[in-house]
């Protein structure tokens, strides 16, 4: 995010095309660092936990239901 804020210092503010290009650029890269940080973590944890959720269909509801039904079974079981 420190790229943002030197955006806005390089054009002065971000009332120019130019600026809000390049924010929105930054925005876009961030974004996507912190979607691929998620997913991999999820994957970790499919398979730390050993939760056997197939690779196409690790998703954070998913990984949350395993999580949940496998500490219900470890308590109830």
């Amino acid at each position: 995010m420190e790229k943002l804020k030197n955006s806005g210092l390089k054009y002065g503010s971000f009332d120019s095309v130019q600026a809000r290009i390049s924010a929105d650029i930054e925005v876009d890269s961030f974004l996507c660092q912190m979607i691929g940080t998620v997913d991999s973590l999820l994957f970790k944890i499919n398979g730390k936990f050993r939760l056997g959720i197939p690779i196409d269909r690790v998703e954070i509801d998913n990984v949350q239901w395993s999580i949940c039904r496998d500490y219900k079974n470890r308590i109830v079981g």
